[in-house]
């Protein structure tokens, strides 16, 4: 029987926090995932992005994962085209972005659960 518990090293994960008007954060996680799909998904490094709604109704944290620091900045860079509709889609949503940050690489420990569905 394999070990349950499996420890493997992680990519880089960029995190976002967003803060929207009350009640939109469906809306905006939304947007943001359609931004995602549209202009990330094909590109090289990105693994995935997921989007949570804050249980408070006004924050959104989202995280992403690259495979690698340079594809990940090559992708995000200034002249990243998705940064005008990410705006435009906090803006309707009466939001702001509150913090991005990147982590090195990391290290994530998976149960039995998480082996049995992935």
């Amino acid at each position: 029987m394999p070990n349950p518990l499996q420890i493997t090293a992680d990519p880089i994960t960029m995190l976002m926090d967003y803060e929207v008007e009350a009640g939109r954060q469906h809306e905006m996680i939304s947007a943001i995932t359609e931004l995602v799909a549209r202009h990330f998904a094909h590109v090289p490094g990105f693994i995935s992005s997921t989007f949570h709604a804050a249980e408070d109704g006004r924050r959104v944290i989202g995280y992403s994962r690259w495979a690698s620091l340079a594809q990940l900045e090559a992708a995000t860079g200034p002249d990243n085209p998705a940064t005008p509709h990410i705006i435009a889609a906090l803006e309707r949503c009466g939001g702001r972005r509150t913090a991005v940050t990147r982590f090195d690489a990391g290290r994530t420990v998976r149960g039995a659960t998480s082996l049995a569905t992935a």
